[in-house]
């Protein structure tokens, strides 16, 4: 069988400093580079990317604001190769022999099956965790299943939608859905993490956000937010 691909994995990053250990760990596992975009965070953020040999830190300006706009021009030009936020993981049960298999059949262009990943209320993930045992439920969420992941040799564009939630590529698109790839997103990490993460996201809002209805729910009150972080538990089944 081949040898497994060259892969490359880029990310969005401001202030996430609780994650970033557990992103990198696992993405360490089957990729050979892994390139942060970050966006003037104030944490430890950089201090845990550069502690790991196969990182790159590219700052990039928003004027201190999260901007889709912004988001959106950096996906579709900066790659070439996908990109996701911090708190996307790309997940197969045996990453490295799908990704053999998968460029055996000549596949270039994946869609993952997308989850809202969600721990229980008063979870706190310490760095040494492994997020993979400490959270494993989650709710099926169509809208997630993303086209993250491309053959950087084969598609020419990619042409994302803002948030990546759809493309319209442009090259040799040989499509993978599902097979057994997920795209697990660990939106809900306790009560503490998610109201902070809301909490800075809607103090950053732009303009031009509001005006498009991007990321309107960051500016739910705290009430709001744990009804829907309760209702997302409520529905959570095993996810891994």
């Amino acid at each position: 069988m081949d040898k497994k691909p060259i892969v490359h994995a880029f990310f969005v990053c401001y202030n996430e400093e609780n994650i970033l250990p557990h992103l990198l760990r696992y993405y360490s596992t089957f990729c050979e580079k892994i390139t942060i975009l970050d966006n003037n965070s104030t944490d430890r953020s950089c201090e845990i990317i550069e502690s790991f040999p196969n990182t790159e830190i590219i700052p990039f300006e928003s004027n201190e604001e999260f901007h889709d706009g912004v988001h959106i021009k950096l996906k579709n030009h900066v790659w070439k190769s996908s990109i996701g936020y911090a708190d996307e993981f790309l997940y197969h049960e045996n990453m490295v022999e799908f990704l053999k298999e998968s460029k055996e059949k000549g596949f270039t262009f994946f869609i993952p099956e997308g989850y809202h990943m969600i721990g229980a209320e008063d979870l706190e993930l310490s760095a040494d965790d492994n997020i993979l045992e400490k959270v494993k439920h989650g709710v099926k969420t169509p809208v997630l299943d993303k086209p993250m992941m491309f053959d950087c040799n084969q598609i020419v564009n990619i042409n994302y939608g803002f948030g990546c939630h759809n493309a319209n590529p442009i090259g040799n698109i040989v499509v993978s859905k599902y097979n057994g790839l997920k795209m697990i997103h660990y939106k809900f990490l306790g009560l503490k993490d998610y109201l902070y993460k809301n909490k800075i996201r809607a103090e950053r809002l732009s303009k031009f956000n509001k005006d498009n209805g991007f990321g309107l729910y960051y500016m739910f009150s705290d009430e709001e937010h744990i009804t829907d972080y309760k209702s997302y538990l409520n529905r959570s089944t095993k996810v891994l």
